[in-house]
């Protein structure tokens, strides 16, 4: 189990928006790879694809202040708990210990627990396959080209030594499924090596 980072605010099988209230050295960050219980017992897989602070009304109050000292506006940024939302792109559930990647049957509900997957997780997921990347690349109106090179980069930094070969087989089915679109094979795949 990993660590809880917020809770779901609304959801649909294939991407979901959680929020939370943080200090700004614990918020997740872009192409995490995150996990939410469903209410079958299923476990629901993603990656971070949107993180949003939100405003508040103290904010609100003291952007407007004339004069705020440095040392004040440092001290709210750095001791303050910050609304957080971030939304995530579902590429696939566990369920009966069997990984599947595809949206899952259901969505997570309102108010389930969104955690940082456990590195052995991220292993056992990149182990099953590289149908993500399709899913990723067929979600509307989320930037699936950096997601999906942030994510394979971080994939490939939890498998130690097998990530140069993870990274080798995933440019390979990222050929196979962009064939047709090397404009964009080729900046995804120049993502990935930077």
């Amino acid at each position: 189990m990993g660590q809880e980072i917020g809770r779901v605010l609304q959801a649909n099988t294939t991407n979901f928006t959680a929020g939370c209230r943080m200090m700004l050295q614990d918020i997740p960050s872009f192409g995490d790879f995150v996990r939410v219980i469903a209410q079958d017992g299923s476990i629901i897989y993603g990656f971070i694809y949107n993180v949003a602070i939100q405003s508040d009304p103290t904010v609100r109050q003291l952007i407007t202040a004339p004069d705020l000292p440095e040392e004040y506006i440092k001290d709210q940024i750095e001791n303050r708990l910050l609304p957080v939302e971030f939304s995530v792109a579902v590429v696939g559930y566990k369920r009966h210990g069997l990984i599947r990647q595809e949206p899952p049957p259901q969505p997570p509900l309102p108010f389930s627990i969104v955690e940082t997957s456990s590195p052995e997780e991220i292993k056992e997921f990149a182990r099953s396959g590289f149908n993500f990347l399709r899913t990723l690349l067929n979600i509307p109106g989320i930037p699936s080209d950096d997601v999906i090179a942030v994510a394979l980069r971080r994939i490939a930094s939890s498998l130690g030594k097998e990530g140069h070969y993870f990274l080798v087989d995933a440019g390979r089915e990222l050929t196979k499924l962009l064939y047709q679109d090397t404009a964009r094979l080729e900046g995804i795949l120049r993502r990935i090596k930077s």
